[in-house]
Order: C-alpha cells, then sequence, then structure tokens
C-alpha cells in the first residue's frame, strides 16, 4: 500500500499540470460524470482530460521516455520533452496503420494462417455496443486520475503523458499521428490509459456495416489480441456499431520497457515488397474499399 501510495504521488508530479484523483471504491459512475464535464469545461478552459490509472510500469514508461541525453530524468527533461512532441512534425496516421497492417499479414501468412478465415464475414454483437471504459474496473485497486492535459488537440495528450515505444506498442508520435487520423476520420478522442491499453471516446459512434469492417481492419495493429479475443475481423467489427468507447491492448510480450528512442523500436513494421496481401488488397477483396 505505501509503494502505491508513492506511485501516485510520483505521477501527480509528474503531470505537472492539473489533474483530480479518485480514491479506490469510488463509483464508476462518479468518475464518468466528472470527465463528461471536464470534456466539456476543457474546450473552454484549453485543457483536454484523460483518465489515467496509476502503477508502477506506467510511470517507468513516462521516466523513461522522457529522460535526457544522459539518461537522466528530472524536471527539465521532462519538459524538454513536452516541448519537441508538441513541435515535432507528425506522420500519416493512415499510413502507419496500414504498414502495421502489412506487417502483421505477413506474419499471419508466414505462419500458414488463411487470411480469408482470419478477415470472415461481418457479425453481429452478441452483447451489443461498447459503451463503458475498462480502465474504470481498476478503480477498486488502484484510484484513478482524471489529467487536465493543457494541450488543445486530443491527440497532443501523448507528448505529455508517453505511453508508447515499448514493446510492440508504436512510439509516442505513432500514438499521436494515429490519434489525430482517428480525430479526423472518426472523432475519436483518448479518454483512458494504463500502462499497455487505450481507450477511446468516439464522439459519433459507426452505425454501418462498411464502416465498421474499415475501422477494424485499421484497429489490427493497435489490438494484437483481436484474433485470440473475437476469432476474425469480421466478429470484431460487429463491436463497433454503436459503440462509444474503443479498447486497444498490448501484450507484454517482453520486459515492460521503453526503447528511449532507438531506431529499432520502429523497424518492426516496416512494409516489405513480398507480402501475400498489401492493407489495400486485403480490403480490396473483402469489398472495403473507401
Amino acid at each position: 500500500m505505501e509503494r502505491l501510495i508513492e506511485i501516485r504521488q510520483s505521477m501527480a508530479l509528474f503531470f505537472d499540470c492539473g489533474y483530480e484523483y479518485f480514491a479506490e471504491y469510488t463509483s464508476p459512475d462518479i468518475v464518468l460524470n466528472r470527465l463528461l464535464y471536464c470534456m466539456r469545461d476543457g474546450k473552454q478552459q484549453g485543457y483536454t482530460p484523460i483518465i489515467v490509472v496509476p502503477d508502477e510500469p506506467l510511470l517507468e514508461t513516462f521516466k523513461d521516455n522522457c529522460k535526457d541525453e544522459n539518461d537522466k530524468f528530472n524536471i527539465f527533461s521532462l519538459r524538454k520533452f513536452r516541448t519537441a512532441m508538441l513541435h515535432a512534425e507528425l506522420m500519416d496516421g493512415k499510413d502507419i496503420l496500414e504498414k502495421r497492417l502489412d506487417s502483421l499479414n505477413e506474419q499471419l501468412v508466414e505462419s500458414g494462417v488463411n487470411i480469408k478465415k482470419v478477415v470472415g464475414d461481418f457479425e453481429e454483437a452478441y452483447e451489443g455496443p461498447s459503451n463503458n471504459i475498462n480502465a474504470l474496473e481498476d478503480i477498486s485497486f488502484n484510484g484513478v486520475f482524471i489529467v487536465k492535459v493543457p494541450v488543445r488537440y486530443p491527440w497532443q495528450i501523448f507528448a505529455y503523458l508517453p505511453m508508447g515505444d515499448w514493446g510492440i506498442c508504436p512510439s509516442n508520435t505513432e500514438l499521436m499521428s494515429i490519434s489525430k487520423y482517428m480525430y479526423e476520420r472518426y472523432q475519436a478522442v483518448p479518454v483512458a490509459m494504463t500502462s499497455n491499453e487505450l481507450e477511446f471516446k468516439v464522439l459519433k459512434p459507426i452505425t454501418t456495416e462498411h464502416e465498421a469492417m474499415g475501422a477494424a481492419f485499421e484497429h489490427c495493429p493497435l489490438y494484437p489480441r483481436m484474433f485470440e479475443d473475437f476469432g476474425t475481423i469480421g466478429s470484431y467489427a460487429g463491436t463497433l456499431i454503436n459503440s462509444s468507447i474503443w479498447y486497444f491492448v498490448w501484450p507484454y510480450l517482453t520486459e515492460h520497457k521503453p526503447k528511449n528512442k532507438a531506431p529499432e523500436s520502429r523497424q518492426t513494421y516496416q512494409t516489405h515488397k513480398e507480402f501475400a496481401y498489401t492493407t489495400k488488397q486485403l480490403q480490396r477483396l473483402y469489398g472495403q474499399n473507401n
């Protein structure tokens, strides 16, 4: 318990901005209502709110991503990192997702997986749309923060809270780029993060099968467990219809440690000419052209 208190205190110092803390066993409805209020208030006051679940791996990821050239973390390296990130040139988020999907496709083909069976047909979700924030399930154990990140655009959250660049999780610049694309394409904004999970609130939920299948293809690189949890892309697509919450998770395949911006952290997902199918070919094969 003492260690958890230390982690919360360290995270509060790391935020270096406004926040609200909700202790263990606070009703999730109270946090959700407060989040919705902050989303409205933030538009007037110039901040973007997000739920953050305090834990040690996330805190270490934050700090390691913000170390200086001497591998030291302090308030100066933190602010320098944030300034650099806010001024960084973003990539094409859609292009990042397509390249990562191409890489995933190569892995499936090399493993002897039948691509057509993996794609599958669209299936309606048995449990209906997803409208609950999964991170609030952790409130009984850890409590949660609502961090009022002082940025104008929702994708800039990752400049202040760099949860990425470890394992197969995208780099923080990639997360910013992908989030910008998702906001512009789907009106989706980040609303919750843990050490390996990220949730978006979709302000205009998807309502058609065509849209859902297209989005499901794009979500594959952000949800490596998709086939394990849903079997096919088509089955997962059914859960997106009228859902206001999108949930992504990256497994801990190795020790949870950021790669400190090493070039190889982004080489896993380069495109290759020998891929059996490109993203666009897959979407064309199964009628998912934009």
